[in-house]
């Protein structure tokens, strides 16, 4: 069969190439299928042009993977499908759909649904369709409608081993240049993302990770992970990679094995990574810095020690400030990670998470309002509660800057939409001029990088009125 995966346009200043299509992609040509990987973003295509470039495909299947946020361009690739593609079966997959298969299905012109990791559903649902009629009715993972009652299947058990899957379709993905500012500062380069495992065992409340992982981790031998990266190295002269793990320091000793191999080998690369701050020692981190690694993210969310322990970060404010003094003492940048509008938040943890940001001394911070995305725990309690603002999924972006006419999506009963607002720019006003001194220079007025990115981008995302809203925010 013929397969188109698309990915629907993004809002981020830089886009990262869609892995997950690229682990789709590879399982089903493997299988056989004819695989297309087409990134709208990146590739500059619009939706006028789309359905021309899906007719010129012929596809007998299309897929879209998104995320909450993209659920309005998602409908739009599948109206664009049925015009470049009506006999086509439609497919929707992604974090989403995952958490509201019912809602997808719905309210989306689309065919299934699939629900969970997509690269055995998938398959397993491509081949069944050359097998007779209603052959797919039970593959678990997979969400349709039959006669105009929505059905949802028993999802599928997770992949056990996650060597066995092929490596991602790079001849595809790398088909489109994806760039970022690996370090914060500095030129755009080329970046490629690594898996070296799925899933985070943690449970805090606000993260969608369980959607689709279940809380449950999987990791690929190091040995496997260092083969992928020989191939983006070697074929496609990858230099700079990210890490897209959870956390990427949860085993150690995969991590170390895998450190080695790169320290062993001697290449000039740069990577960087998320961590948690309960995860990192003296010895991973300078075992990362000798291997390449540059920079290490960490979610630390706040600085008041009893909102921690209400959203479950399982993480105390000790651990982070030494965290933060091994990844300094191993040569490594360090960001930190924060947000407002958590559970039992108030002005003075507000007050506390400022206070806390000045003595941590991170290269870089950044801050964004509490968005309860669906699947998550704290979207259940929102709606329970009645705090959740609005249900119009594009609107679920977590900072203000790349959407006109922002509002905070969950209000609290310490916190309404004009506390959490004023909240969010009062810990950004703490860090902007350090922030953008970092990454431009003390000079920084004079830097046409500073105008490219804090401006025009800025500008263009939101609109030149909300861009002087927030100037006078944070000044």
């Amino acid at each position: 069969m013929k397969i188109l995966l698309l990915h629907p346009p993004t809002s981020s200043r830089h886009p990262e190439p869609p892995l997950g299509l690229g682990y789709l992609g590879a399982v089903l040509r493997a299988k056989g299928h004819v695989v297309r990987i087409v990134d709208m973003e990146p590739r500059k295509i619009g939706f006028d042009s789309l359905p021309t470039h899906i007719r010129e495909f012929s596809p007998d299947l299309v897929g879209v993977s998104f995320m909450t946020s993209q659920y309005g361009l998602a409908k739009r690739c599948f109206t664009a499908i049925r015009a470049g593609a009506p006999r086509a079966v439609t497919v929707a997959g992604g974090v989403h759909t995952s958490a509201l298969p019912k809602d997808t299905l719905d309210n989306m012109d689309i065919d299934f649904a699939v629900i969970g990791e997509g690269e055995l559903t998938l398959t397993e649902f491509v081949d069944s369709m050359g097998e007779g009629s209603n052959v797919w009715k039970d593959i678990p993972g997979i969400a349709y409608r039959d006669a105009g009652i929505t059905v949802i299947n028993p999802n599928r058990k997770l992949i056990d081993n996650l060597d066995d899957l092929p490596m991602p379709l790079w001849d595809e993905l790398s088909g489109a240049r994806y760039t970022d500012i690996p370090l914060g500062i500095g030129k755009e380069v080329e970046v490629y993302p690594l898996l070296s495992g799925r899933g985070c065992p943690n449970r805090c409340n606000f993260c969608a990770s369980g959607v689709i992982s279940q809380h449950l981790l999987r990791m690929r031998s190091p040995e496997n992970v260092f083969e992928e990266m020989k191939v983006l190295y070697g074929k496609y002269n990858a230099r700079h990679f990210n890490f897209l793990d959870d956390t990427l320091t949860i085993q150690k000793n995969n991590l170390f094995s895998l450190c080695e191999m790169i320290e062993r080998v001697g290449w000039k690369i740069e990577w960087r990574c998320t961590a948690r701050v309960n995860t990192v020692d003296k010895d991973i981190l300078h075992a990362m810095k000798r291997a390449g690694c540059r920079m290490v993210t960490y979610g630390v969310e706040s600085g008041d020690p009893q909102i921690l322990r209400n959203i479950r970060k399982n993480i105390n404010l000790d651990q982070v400030l030494n965290a933060f003094q091994l990844t300094r003492e191993a040569g490594l940048q360090s960001m930190g990670l924060f947000m407002v509008g958590n559970l039992g938040e108030t002005r003075e943890s507000v007050r506390k998470t400022i206070d806390f940001i000045g003595a941590l001394n991170a290269d870089f911070v950044a801050c964004s309002i509490l968005t309860p995305y669906p699947g998550t725990e704290i979207f259940d309690i929102a709606k329970a509660k009645g705090w959740l603002r609005s249900e119009d999924w594009d609107q679920f972006v977590p900072t203000p800057h790349t959407l006109k006419g922002f509002k905070p999506l969950m209000v609290t009963d310490c916190m309404g939409e004009k506390e959490l607002l004023e909240a969010y720019y009062s810990v950004i006003r703490s860090f902007t001029n350090k922030k953008i001194r970092r990454a431009y220079g003390e000079a920084y007025y004079i830097n046409p990088n500073f105008y490219k990115k804090e401006i025009w981008n800025r500008i263009r995302a939101g609109g030149i009125k909300q861009f002087l809203s927030l100037v006078n925010k944070v000044r």
